[in-house]
């Protein structure tokens, strides 16, 4: 296995490393507008960049009797992926994004049992809920949400990378106990390497690499969802900040006649970014987003106090920066 850990390290690093090349041929360049933060033309090829782990572990896992299962987790996650792609050439219409989502995330509930939400539990009570004949709407629901929250959050340096990387390895180390199997290992390698020269600005995932890491989370939390008994607060616990985020956005956007989806600075990461700069920015996100399912694993204390103390302090920094929330 060492062989594909140096192979995906090879290529991810060389991929980065002539980025712009790759970029001038594809035409695949961010150019600065008055909603961006860039000032200067940048490559949109963190998405082809990432599709590098998936390749490589459809070769190592080729013999393996359980491969044929991940298959569809490689093909949702490819077409999801394409979505992005043709977002970034031709700048798609958000609602058709969506649609084009629901369309293919549609398809994979009904091929794919483990991909939908059948069930949650809440620890705190020791009880479980079943949806029933509501388990596919929910799913979809949340597979809409989570996809456009996360492409939301995508407004600065290294924010989506962080968030995806420390969930792929929270998810296993509390979840499946040290279980990383070999495409979460080559996603980590890579993530780390895409981190390097995304944080600097040299390069930027993209649409499509910002939906292919949408649809890789997505995929993951249901099915570690669905596969363990786990407490729902701790499944969406990383995800309440660029939840709350999505949703205040949305109500301030529709109060102010708007279209919710239209590109603005208003996001939190913009605003902790322009009071506090990059570094610090990354540091207080990140550990809004994932203080509460940490510090429950370490000590104990619950889980769902612990969401409502970040989602105070999310608030509190909305005011303090004097940014309106309404």
């Amino acid at each position: 296995m060492i062989y594909y850990y140096l192979f995906v390290i090879l290529v991810v690093f060389n991929l980065c490393f002539f980025s712009n090349v790759i970029a001038k041929k594809t035409k695949l360049i961010d150019y600065p507008h008055k909603d961006k933060i860039h000032a200067k033309p940048t490559p949109l090829i963190g998405g082809i960049i990432l599709l590098t782990p998936f390749v490589v572990s459809i070769f190592a896992q080729y013999n393996d009797d359980k491969a044929s299962l991940l298959y569809f987790l490689y093909l949702y996650i490819f077409l999801i992926f394409l979505i992005g792609l043709i977002d970034d050439k031709v700048e798609l219409n958000a609602y058709n994004k969506i649609l084009f989502l629901i369309l293919v995330s549609v398809l994979f509930l009904f091929i794919d049992k483990s991909f939908v939400i059948e069930k949650i539990y809440f620890q705190t009570f020791d009880k479980e809920y079943y949806f029933g004949k509501s388990k596919f709407f929910v799913t979809l629901l949340c597979i809409i949400l989570l996809f456009i929250a996360i492409n939301m959050a995508d407004g600065i340096n290294g924010l989506i990378i962080l968030i995806v990387l420390i969930s792929l390895i929270v998810f296993n180390l509390i979840f499946k106990s040290l279980n990383f199997n070999i495409l979460s290992i080559l996603m980590i390698i890579t993530l780390v390497i895409l981190f390097c020269f995304n944080y600097s600005g040299k390069l930027f995932l993209g649409d499509s690499g910002a939906s292919l890491l949408a649809s890789y989370l997505i995929y993951l939390t249901i099915y570690e969802n669905y596969n363990y008994k786990i407490d729902v607060f701790k499944v969406i616990s990383p995800f309440m900040v660029i939840g709350f985020d999505m949703v205040r956005l949305f109500f301030i956007r529709i109060l102010n006649k708007k279209n919710p989806f239209k590109r603005d600075n208003m996001h939190f990461h913009h605003i902790l970014y322009t009071n506090f700069g990059l570094n610090l920015a990354l540091t207080v996100y990140i550990f809004l987003s994932f203080a509460p399912i940490i510090i429950n694993h370490l000590f104990g204390i619950n889980i769902l106090l612990l969401i409502l103390l970040i989602i105070a302090i999310y608030f509190f920094l909305l005011i303090k920066t004097k940014i309106k929330i309404n």
